[in-house]
């Protein structure tokens, strides 16, 4: 190995170089015992003060800490229909939380991440605009095309004590009652002793209610 180059006393970024040690890094470049501008004592390598380490490690945290702070404050920037207004604390998950301005006019406080992850874009009212589109689309004479065409298709339900859709158990008769409801009004098909018969009356009106009114609107 060729002589060593005495760094002492020189200056490398935020670090000064105070006095060569007999410690060696894994290539056996020498090391050095440093003082940085923060204060901190450095042991840093020959090599790595020749390859342009400027500090102990504090340079980078403070960039660090600059960027992070330069991209947590969103005050001022918009997502979505979203202006950040300010910061509102955070919530019991220590996520922090900004007041926003909606373009509607709204208020709202939504986390950063909801924001930053395009996970919420508005108060609400786009997706209240969006089911009012679906639902004029679909809207035909106070009836809906979608709806009425899922029920036809699946009429299974998990409310009612038959486990289908417009077949229930009427206390008062005890009977199976069935009913319908076509361009918002209910239509009673009848009170019935046996099950069957209020699932056959129920099936009977969709072809008479809703398939007949889908025909009718698809000639259209």
């Amino acid at each position: 190995m060729g002589r060593i180059k005495d760094l002492t006393g020189q200056r490398f970024g935020k670090l000064m170089v105070l006095e060569i040690t007999d410690k060696r890094d894994l290539h056996n470049s020498v090391i050095w015992k440093c003082k940085c501008d923060c204060g901190n004592i450095a042991y840093v390598s020959n090599s790595n003060l020749q390859g342009g380490q400027k500090s102990c490690g504090c340079l980078r945290e403070e960039r660090l800490k600059e960027h992070r702070k330069k991209n947590f404050n969103l005050v001022g920037k918009r997502f979505g229909k979203l202006v950040v207004l300010e910061q509102a604390g955070v919530d019991k998950y220590q996520h922090s939380l900004w007041k926003c301005k909606c373009d509607c006019g709204n208020i709202v406080i939504v986390r950063r991440e909801s924001l930053t992850l395009g996970m919420t874009r508005s108060c609400g009212c786009m997706v209240m605009k969006h089911l009012e589109d679906i639902k004029e689309n679909n809207s035909v004479d106070n009836t809906n095309i979608a709806i009425i065409k899922k029920l036809i298709s699946n009429n299974k339900s998990k409310v009612t004590k038959s486990g289908i859709k417009g077949v229930g158990w009427s206390k008062k008769r005890e009977k199976w009652i069935s009913y319908i409801m076509f361009q918002k009004k209910q239509h009673i098909l009848g009170y019935f002793t046996e099950l069957e018969d209020a699932i056959k009356a129920r099936k009977e009106a969709e072809e008479k209610y809703f398939k007949s009114f889908l025909e009718k609107h698809n000639k259209k």
